[in-house]
Order: structure tokens, then C-alpha cells, then sequence
């Protein structure tokens, strides 16, 4: 039968839908075909393992720890994860510890380097790479590591009170106690000086001064050894002048942020310049103390300083020197304070009582910086 080109039209328009529909299968297929193909690629290879992180610790037990930073103070190591902000660990814990950049290491002999760290296992042997080469460390002589720098610690404390009177009396007087503290490290500078004026009915009735100064090197964390020097003068007393220069050693018993306890014991040189007595000059063993104890956050501040010199030639010749304080802070660096001062000689110039107590309520100035 032979069809009209008509006819052939009409049967290939009918056809071409078909065509298409067959086209677009193969090619979803061929696109199917693709990605299994790069999947399977994938699946494939190996899982990427995450970079290791600068310090890597393990612990005694076996636990390893990854971190971004690390430091030692006070023998206790802390590190920053990415999971924890800071980890705290007891350094006697640690068996071995790795550092992939640069750390800063302090040595209780005051040496610093710089470098890559790392710690043979059982962490007695600390080995750090400096530009100089590696330096090998014991553990005991590991001091800090990354510390933030020190900075020194000073501390003044001002009172003053005066009291005036008039009419059936008239009375005048005028007490000044200064402190002073600086501490840095294995260093510990102390100042203190107090003045006392007074006059009744127009006329001088006492005057006192004296001032000390005393240096502390700190051979060990709770050891140290001081030299120092005292002056006192007390017209009343027959003294133009009295002079101690000595030197000793002293153990801090405790030393922390609201509690400051030390004893110490030296000899010192002790000369006494009388206005009308005989002057003297001897040798004497001289024992001191201080405590200061900070409470409710600061707000009230009790010290109390000790100071007893004993002649070597006449252990019954004593001079006994006592400093004794509260402070309550009141607003800002303003503090109400309260000061006892006592001096005993068992020995004086002829005509002299042998103790001199003082007492002084006033305002006071303190500040740290």
C-alpha cells in the first residue's frame, strides 16, 4: 500500500513524542550513572584525619589531652580545647607533654627560654629547642610556663589624727604613721616612719620620731635573707638618737592575698646617743615578726609588727619595740584607723620611765599600685 506524503507527516508527528521521552530517559540515566560513579569515588578514599593541635598532654593514666595554648603556675598545668575554655591539671599527673610551637619557659635560677617544648616520658626531663640549640631541664627546675609577667606589688598606708583643745586647757598634739611595702619577686623593700608632736599650756610635751627601712632577698619560695637599719629619737626619753643596723634571716609562713605572716632573727648593731646620759653602743640578737590579716574582702585591716633587740653582753638589757594597727576602709582609699605604738627599755637613763605607750584614732590614705 503506498501512503500520501500526507499520510507520512501525520505518522511522524505521532512519533516524535515518543523520540523525546526515550532521549530524556537516557539521559537522566547516563546523569544517574555519573554520580553513582563519584560517590562510589568517595566512599572510596580514606576519612582526612583533623590536624593535631599545638599541645598534646597525657596523663599518667593515659589519657591524651589536645588543646591551643598551655601554661604552669604554681605547679599546676592549665590548657584551652576547643571543647573546655581551660582545663586545670595537677602537674604531678602529667607523663609526658608536647608543644608544636613556640613556649616560654622560666627556671627557679631566673633563666628564660624561648622554643619548642617537649617533656621525655615520665615528664622528669624537660627539652626545649632555642635558637642557641636544646636545652635539657629538670622538672624541679621548671619555675612557670607562659606566666603572664610579673608585676611589682607596692602598697602605702598614711594615718594621720591631731586633736586641739582650749579654754581650762589648752593642749595640742599631732600623730603621723607612714607604711610602706614593695614586693617583686624574690625582693621585698619595707619603709615605716611615725612622728608625734605635742604641746600643753603653750609648751613642748613630747616629741617623738623614728623610721625604719629594711630589704628582704628571697633565697627560696618561704626563705629570705634581710638587711636593715632603724632610727629613733625621743627628747623625752633623753634620746638625741638611737641607731640598729643588722642583718639576719627570716621564713614567711604564710604569704597570701588576705594573710601575711613572717619571723625572722639576725644581729644588729645597736648605738644610743643620750642628751645627758652616758652614750652606749653594743651588739645585740635581734628577733622581729609581722602579721598583717586582711577581712570581709579587705574592708578591716589588722598588722602588728614585733621588734626585740637583746644585748649580747647583758641578756637582761632588752629593747622592745611593738606596732600594732586597724584599718577600716570607710570610702574609696579613705580608711578610719586605729594605732598602738609601745616601747619598753629595761634598762633606761636615769629618771626615765621605762615604757612609752602611744595611741592614736585618726583618718587614713591607702592605695595600691
Amino acid at each position: 500500500m503506498v501512503m500520501s506524503p500526507l499520510s507520512l507527516r501525520e505518522k511522524g508527528n505521532r512519533a516524535l513524542p515518543t523520540m523525546q521521552k526515550e532521549v530524556g530517559t537516557a539521559l537522566w540515566a547516563l546523569v544517574a550513572l555519573l554520580l553513582a560513579s563519584s560517590g562510589a569515588g568517595l566512599l572510596a578514599d580514606e576519612p582526612t584525619t583533623p590536624p593535631a593541635l599545638d599541645i598534646t598532654v597525657e596523663l599518667i593514666d593515659g589519657t591524651v589531652l589536645q588543646g591551643t595554648s598551655v601554661t604552669l603556675i604554681d605547679g599546676k598545668l592549665e590548657m584551652k580545647t576547643p571543647i573546655l575554655e581551660k582545663i586545670s591539671i595537677d602537674l604531678e599527673k602529667v607523663h609526658r607533654l608536647t608543644a608544636r610551637n613556640d613556649q616560654i619557659l622560666d627556671t627557679t635560677g631566673g633563666q628564660r627560654f624561648v622554643g619548642r617544648l617537649h617533656t621525655e616520658p615520665g615528664n622528669i626531663i624537660w627539652v626545649i629547642e632555642t635558637e642557641r640549640g636544646e636545652e635539657i631541664i629538670e622538672k624541679i627546675l621548671v619555675k612557670s610556663l607562659n606566666a603572664p609577667d610579673p608585676r611589682p606589688e607596692q602598697q602605702a598606708n598614711i594615718a594621720l589624727a591631731g586633736a586641739n583643745t582650749s579654754g581650762n586647757s589648752n593642749t595640742t598634739s599631732i600623730t603621723f604613721n607612714l607604711d610602706y611595702r614593695y614586693r617583686f619577686e624574690e625582693h621585698r623593700v619595707t619603709a615605716s616612719g611615725d612622728w608625734i608632736y605635742g604641746e600643753e599650756e603653750m609648751a613642748l610635751s613630747k616629741r617623738n620620731t623614728g623610721g625604719s627601712l629594711k630589704y628582704d632577698w628571697f633565697t627560696a619560695k618561704d626563705v629570705y635573707l634581710y638587711s636593715g637599719i632603724t632610727l629613733r629619737g625621743d627628747s623625752f626619753a633623753d634620746l638625741r638618737l638611737r641607731t640598729t643596723v643588722g642583718s639576719g634571716g627570716g621564713i614567711q609562713i604564710i604569704e597570701e592575698k588576705d594573710l601575711s605572716w613572717s619571723q625572722e632573727a639576725g644581729v644588729s648593731y645597736l648605738s644610743e646617743d643620750f642628751i645627758l646620759a652616758v652614750d652606749q653602743s653594743t651588739a645585740t640578737l635581734r628577733i622581729a615578726g609581722s602579721v598583717d590579716w586582711q577581712l570581709f574582702d579587705g574592708n578591716l585591716d589588722i598588722h602588728h609588727e614585733h621588734t626585740a633587740f637583746l644585748g649580747f653582753d647583758n641578756p637582761d638589757d632588752v629593747l622592745l619595740e611593738t606596732r600594732n594597727g586597724i584599718r577600716y576602709h570607710l570610702l574609696g582609699n579613705v580608711s578610719a584607723t586605729l594605732q598602738l605604738n609601745y616601747r619598753y627599755d629595761t634598762e633606761p637613763p636615769p629618771d626615765i620611765e621605762k615604757g612609752d605607750l602611744e595611741l592614736s584614732v585618726g583618718l587614713g590614705y591607702s592605695m595600691k599600685f
